[in-house]
């Protein structure tokens, strides 16, 4: 097998699941029938949801952190 039939391979390969590129999705503003970027755009979003709490549990103490975590995850 040739240097150039791998190329070629994993070209295909990466046009076959182009689709489920999210960052190039994004870039290009595609919006499809495809469940997959909605479900990954809906975690993602939980994920930062998740490390803005954190963060804002790591710069305060006690009560005040319990009440900001509770009203961060109440919004």
């Amino acid at each position: 097998m040739s240097v150039i039939d791998i190329l070629t391979r994993v070209d295909a390969i990466c046009n076959k699941y182009d689709k489920y590129d999210v960052e190039k999705q994004k870039d290009l503003n595609v919006s499809g029938d495809d469940a997959f970027p909605r479900l990954y755009a809906a975690v993602n979003a939980d994920i930062e949801a998740a490390l803005q709490v954190s963060s804002i549990s790591l710069k305060s103490n006690g009560f005040v952190s319990c009440f900001k975590i509770s009203v961060c995850l109440l919004i």
